[in-house]
């Protein structure tokens, strides 16, 4: 499954949300990890960086991102 096709395009918050997204879940699946293997926690992480900016962002995103698994 493409999870990136899960986080719709955007406002700029948005896809930088996707940037940041994608740039953390490949650090989870490299050797040393910045942050844990799980779709959820690079969820929440990538979420954190884009509201530093912009505090009042409300993300959008498939459900199927934060099942688990």
């Amino acid at each position: 499954m493409d999870e990136l096709a899960l986080i719709p395009k955007g406002s700029r918050p948005q896809n930088i949300l996707r940037s940041a997204y994608l740039c953390l879940r490949e650090n989870s699946l490299g050797r040393k990890p910045e942050i844990e293997n799980d779709r959820r926690a690079v969820w929440f992480a990538a979420v954190a960086i884009v509201r530093k900016q912009w505090p009042g962002f409300v993300p959008v995103c498939d459900v199927a991102l934060l099942a688990s698994g």
